[in-house]
């Protein structure tokens, strides 16, 4: 008789309690379909020395936006689901963020870009009126509107790149990781390669006119294409060393270079 009590207060305490079912159903290893993380974006914090930051990032975000007419326009502060802002050594940094996620792995990565100088550029068109006040059609004045975002005085660059694992599925998607942060200066090697570059460009281009432009006549000089010959291999030979500093490895030794920690979580508009 007593097993019989027990067999019944268990059927009703199963009865009783709730029943909870697995994120996306039996088929998906725990995690929420693709249809239900359309309208889903990832949310992110970073902390390192002296600085932080976050971001949000969406694996179908626009790597632009777009204006009221759905024209492709360059937005220094990136889209709703695409934007990146940091904080180090006093200067503030806006950009986007580009990122995706394998869930099966249960990975996440994203990749960083920001400048300190950030506006926006707005147009604007405006009908103008006839001799007799009614408006013309066909006639319009295009306006440029443009506004300050963020402003340093400094122009520095800084990418980032950061890879988390997935630590929890339910009931939010949470993941933790690491990364690196790299500020670049318009003073570094490369700057003062392109610097280079470009002036001895024109000066080998001043030459080649100077030459084309000389007045030989009948008597002939040839030290005057000699002269010229030996300006601009001297002019090439000196680019080399100074356009080592524009090498990929010459840049990365240039930056200034932090590690950052990475926590963040899924979330929907």
């Amino acid at each position: 008789m007593k097993r019989l009590f027990a067999s019944i207060a268990f059927a009703l305490t199963a009865i009783a309690t709730p029943s909870f079912a697995a994120i996306g159903g039996p088929f998906s290893n725990g995690f929420a379909s693709s249809q239900i993380a359309n309208n889903a974006f990832y949310q992110a914090n970073f902390s390192f020395s002296n600085g932080s930051g976050f971001c949000y990032f969406s694996p179908t975000a626009n790597a632009v936006s777009y204006d009221q007419n759905s024209i492709p326009a360059t937005d220094p502060r990136g889209t709703l689901q695409n934007r990146m802002v940091i904080y180090y050594k006093g200067v503030t940094y806006i950009g986007s963020a580009l990122g995706t996620s394998d869930e099966n792995a249960r990975t996440v990565e994203c990749n960083l870009n920001g400048n300190s100088e950030a506006s926006a550029t707005t147009s604007t068109s405006t009908t103008a009126n006839s001799f007799f006040g009614s408006t013309s059609s066909g006639s319009s004045n295009v306006a440029a509107l443009t506004s300050t975002i963020l402003a340093s005085s400094r122009s520095f660059t800084v990418n980032g790149s950061f890879n988390g694992n997935i630590v929890q599925t339910a009931p939010q998607l949470r993941f933790k990781g690491t990364g690196q942060l790299a500020f670049l200066s318009p003073s570094s090697a490369g700057s003062v390669a392109g610097l280079a570059f470009t002036g001895f460009s024109g000066l080998i281009n001043a030459i080649v006119t100077a030459v084309g432009n000389a007045q030989v006549g009948q008597n002939f000089d040839p030290a005057v294409f000699t002269d010229a010959q030996l300006a601009i291999q001297s002019a090439l030979t000196a680019l080399p060393p100074l356009l080592t500093g524009a090498s990929i490895d010459a840049t990365y030794q240039g930056a200034d270079l932090q590690t950052m920690n990475v926590t963040g979580f899924l979330r929907y508009q």
